[in-house]
């Protein structure tokens, strides 16, 4: 094996070879803390033999013909999208939302590749679509890639919102992989090529073109987890398709779908965190927190993504 070949592979174990665990210092919400809302237990297993678990959130009067499949980003299982989940379930929809391989609830010893949730959730769809007679995805970073690779894969899903989405694992490894590293790229590339065959060069640029799709991207220009110029503004320039509309906002971040306040609020609390050690000092810090506060939805996305899906 090549030297170049040899640095890849131990940055692809060091990123997809482990589990993803919640932060000590990060607290997550689940239906308990929404009057009403109703979770659903969900298992599947995956062809790698690993129990994925979620569930079905909806409330006592929902759309049972339609399935609205949510997908999460790294580093957090589902419930640290529960707010949104439950946004959406308040308009009458049922959500499916399931931990990828290797994160929380879900068995797995390691996430095994970028590719890996897109070819779980395939494998689940397979199983379970003809179940409803509408698929709707909704996804947030990781997710939001891995939603537009359901549109590609399965033509019964009509509409997708990718929220500060990434558009290709191309383009996700050229921001990454500093370009001082440039030289392992391609090798990166060519193990999740060699891992997913059939995924791994899909992109929302083709994707997002089916012409019986709509679509709804969203994201901040100052996206610094997934970059707008790599992402967004490129699906924006390529598309072809009249039925994708796009928001695009500034001073979000990687949350455009948070308030401003939550999302510079989220931001002073996470860089408190980076720079704290000993689980007395998270737990000191956790005193202080208010995670209602540094999730809180901004109302004019989430309404409009609410009426996206229902028009």
């Amino acid at each position: 094996m090549k030297l170049f070949e040899k640095i890849a592979l131990k940055a692809h174990k060091q990123v997809y070879g482990v589990r993803c665990e919640i932060h000590p210092g990060i607290k997550y919400f689940d239906e308990t803390h929404f009057k009403g809302l109703i979770k659903d237990d969900f298992e599947f297993i995956n062809s790698n033999g690993f129990k994925l678990k979620g569930g079905i959130y909806h409330y006592q009067n929902y759309d049972a013909n339609t399935l609205i499949i949510f997908c999460h980003g790294m580093g957090g299982g589902h419930q640290a999208y529960t707010k949104e989940i439950e946004y959406i379930a308040r308009s009458g929809y049922q959500v499916l939302a399931i931990d990828y391989q290797g994160t929380i609830l879900s068995e797995g010893d390691k996430l095994g590749g970028f590719c890996q949730p897109l070819k779980d959730l395939d494998e689940c769809l397979n199983q379970i679509e003809n179940n409803y007679s509408k698929l709707y995805v909704v996804g947030h970073s990781w997710g939001g890639w891995i939603s537009q690779g359901l549109t590609y894969l399965h033509p019964k899903i009509s509409k997708i919102v990718m929220i500060a989405g990434i558009n290709s694992l191309q383009y996700c490894f050229k921001q990454y992989i500093k370009p001082t590293l440039f030289y392992i790229r391609k090798p990166f590339l060519n193990i999740e090529k060699q891992l997913y065959p059939t995924l791994y060069n899909i992109c929302a640029t083709d994707s997002l073109n089916r012409k019986d799709l709509k679509g709804l991207v969203i994201h901040s220009i100052d996206d610094q987890m997934v970059w707008y110029k790599y992402n967004a503004k490129i699906i924006k320039e390529k598309n072809r398709n009249p039925n994708i509309e796009f928001i695009i906002v500034e001073n979000k971040n990687h949350n455009p779908q948070y308030t401003i306040d939550a999302v510079n609020y989220l931001k002073s609390y996470l860089h408190k965190l980076n720079h704290v050690k000993t689980k007395e000092e998270i737990n000191e810090l956790l005193k202080t927190a208010d995670f209602d506060k540094m999730s809180t939805l901004d109302p004019s996305i989430m309404d409009k993504v609410i009426n996206f899906l229902k028009n």
